[in-house]
């Protein structure tokens, strides 16, 4: 997680340098090189680096693949589009627990990662067939002064990662969030000076933009804290053992799956505001009933509360991130895109330390009540943002 978001900020740059179908091909070759790695390390510290390989992969792949579909997808078919974006990214976080669940109860760890091995491997031959580059590129300078400065991501998140485990006198980690902060200092002012900057940050300023950007990071911290939090419900307070728990996720992954789609197609009817404020609507419905049911101990009502959150992530996450998108212009998408992917890692991992912090000793209700007031706020949040619309002869 801490190389996927340091390596985000890159991939408007790669985009711009490099043709799209060899860089896909090149990640994908790197993430299956990374995973025999992992499957045939002789010890930690190998098996280490092949994750780093399979981060790198990941954190280029997630804003460029959104970047290039909503360059090529008309404006007013976005939603429908990046529905299909969101089935493939909630969807991917919610199964992952599931299949993981089932392939530990019948095999070594190692069979996680042989099963991305031959996934990887299949999407690969197809993409040598099937995938073009549809952008145009051109050579610009690559500043390593930024990349340099953005390793204060990394130190960020570990520090974040580290808060349930310090105390005052931790100073290591303090003195890691100073450095960090200020080479994020620094990397965010050269940014905003450079004529080519690394990463375009002056696009947060745009009013849409920034409250897409804050809406689908929240949207995607109820998501990532469901899926983790879930499992730890079922297995310590309902008594289910890792295999029950993950098939518990089904229903829930299932549905996500179903509605993204669907939301996106209804955003491009309605408009994306009414979908995202039904989205928030279903996250607080779903913490709400936990908060109030979770002492009955029934899977039943455990497994639909799942399902109204998960419900409101695909009314939510995709539809905030089209809406944002619409605000800038194509040459910024790619930059709007890393911004998107970055600060939605970061808020993810904040999430997993607050829901890790609250929970304590199993005090899940605290854990509901913690992001039921986060979605509160949230939707004042939707409130504010404007349902714009490009003319259909501007798109």
């Amino acid at each position: 997680m801490l190389i996927m978001s340091v390596v985000m900020p890159l991939s408007p740059w790669l985009m711009k340098n490099f043709k799209f179908k060899p860089l896909y091909l090149s990640l994908l070759v790197n993430f299956v090189v990374g995973t025999l790695i992992i499957i045939w390390a002789p010890n930690f510290l190998i098996m280490m680096l092949g994750r780093l390989m399979e981060g790198f992969s990941v954190g280029v792949l997630f804003p460029s693949y959104q970047s290039i579909i909503l360059e090529i997808t008309p404006a007013d078919h976005r939603g429908s589009v990046m529905g299909t974006v969101g089935l493939v990214m909630g969807s991917a976080l919610a199964v992952g627990p599931i299949i993981s669940g089932v392939l530990l109860q019948f095999f070594p760890w190692e069979a996680i990662f042989a099963f991305f091995l031959i996934t990887l491997t299949v999407v690969f031959l197809l993409a040598l067939k099937t995938v073009i580059s549809p952008l145009k590129i051109e050579s610009t300078r690559f500043d390593f002064i930024s990349v340099f400065m953005s390793l204060g991501i990394i130190g960020l998140l570990y520090f974040i990662n580290e808060i349930s485990h310090m105390t005052a006198t931790s100073y290591f980690n303090w003195g890691i969030l100073i450095v960090s902060l200020i080479l994020l200092t620094l990397f965010v002012r050269r940014q905003l000076k450079m004529p080519q900057p690394l990463l375009r940050l002056d696009i947060l300023s745009i009013t849409n933009f920034d409250l897409g950007v804050a809406l689908t990071s929240l949207s995607y911290m109820s998501l990532i804290t469901v899926t983790i939090i879930m499992p730890l419900y079922y297995q310590q307070v309902l008594g289910l053992t890792p295999l029950w728990s993950g098939l518990s996720l089904v229903p829930a992954a299932a549905i996500l799956s179903w509605l993204n789609r669907r939301s996106g197609r209804l955003a491009d009817r309605i408009g994306f505001k009414p979908v995202i404020m039904i989205g928030f609507g279903l996250f607080i419905v779903g913490w709400a009933a936990l908060l109030v049911l979770s002492g009955l101990k029934s899977i039943w009502i455990a497994v639909i509360c799942s399902i109204i959150i998960e419900s409101g992530n695909a009314f939510a996450m995709m539809p905030a991130t089209t809406l944002g998108a619409n605000s800038l212009t194509n040459d910024l998408i790619p930059h709007g895109s890393s911004i998107i992917a970055t600060i939605r890692q970061i808020m993810g991992s904040t999430a997993i330390v607050i829901a890790t912090v609250v929970l304590g000793n199993r005090n899940f209700n605290a854990v509901f009540l913690t992001f039921l007031i986060l979605e509160i706020i949230a939707i004042f949040l939707v409130f504010m943002i404007k349902d714009t619309k490009r003319d259909p002869a501007e798109a």
